[in-house]
């Protein structure tokens, strides 16, 4: 496939940053060096797919990254091909269901995940990595999304927005908005590049110092302090069976002469 293979635009969010900026069709067209029908089309979702050139020329004219002009919204992206064949790269939406409509019209979303492949320096690792483990799921909505993610406890989670982490997550690392690249955390806004993968996000964060520190409590009690406790610790102790646990606690509280239960 060719590099400058089509990628799907996101006319909703193209309408609204055209209104927000104030901008008419005409000077679009203009700036772009394209006819007003073109800048129709785009917006009001009569083409699903944008050249590359033009959408670089789009994002250019409107203050804003390629990535916003075409990321459907709702969208959770799980992705990590280019590490290894083994790792799996997913995404998770409800916005393809009134973008797309009905299941079968996966062209757009097979047109950018290829231009996408053929593009990366990894292009072998990352078509072996997507053919074999990637995956699109569309959900009902973008709670139903989330829960996917959750399951899943990905090493790396990317979300459009912040409306989205509002909830409890389950992912080793998070990154939220357009320009918070995955990259990003692996080299400098993150604490390093050690995430929990396979899932153990469920159960522990990435690398931190935490690891390398042996931690422990240590207990001074006073004899009135520990008499305080008493009434807490001996039903306690008791309950479980654990008889010399409850006297160990009266004699050093000098009732300890007290006959074993039996």
């Amino acid at each position: 496939m060719a590099t400058d293979a089509a990628i799907p635009l996101n006319s909703a969010w193209l309408r609204n940053r055209v209104a927000e900026l104030g901008l008419t069709q005409w000077w679009l067209a203009e700036q772009l060096g394209v006819d007003k029908r073109t800048v129709i089309r785009w917006l009001h979702g009569h083409v699903r797919t944008v050249q590359p050139a033009n959408a670089r020329a789009l994002a250019q004219v409107l203050g804003c990254s390629v990535y916003q002009l075409t990321l459907p919204r709702d969208t959770v992206d799980l992705a990590n091909a280019q590490d290894q064949r083994a790792a799996a790269a997913l995404l998770a939406t409800s916005s393809l269901i009134d973008k797309l409509g009905p299941i079968g019209e996966w062209d757009v979303i097979e047109s950018l995940v290829k231009a996408v492949a053929v593009r990366s320096a990894g292009r072998g690792v990352v078509s072996q990595s997507i053919g074999a483990n990637g995956a699109v799921i569309v959900a009902r909505n973008a709670s139903e999304a989330m829960e996917i993610a959750n399951r899943l406890a990905s090493e790396h989670l990317v979300v459009d927005r912040e409306a989205l982490v509002k909830r409890p997550v389950t992912a080793g690392a998070i990154f939220i908005g357009p320009y918070s690249a995955q990259a990003a955390g692996d080299y400098a806004t993150g604490s390093n590049h050690v995430l929990p993968t396979s899932g153990a996000a469920r159960f522990r964060g990435g690398l931190s110092a935490a690891d390398f520190v042996r931690v422990m409590s240590v207990q001074r009690l006073t004899r009135d302090g520990l008499a305080r406790l008493a009434p807490t610790i001996l039903p306690l102790a008791r309950a479980e069976g654990l008889e010399a646990h409850a006297e160990s606690i009266e004699v050093r509280l000098g009732n300890g002469s007290r006959p074993r239960r039996r």
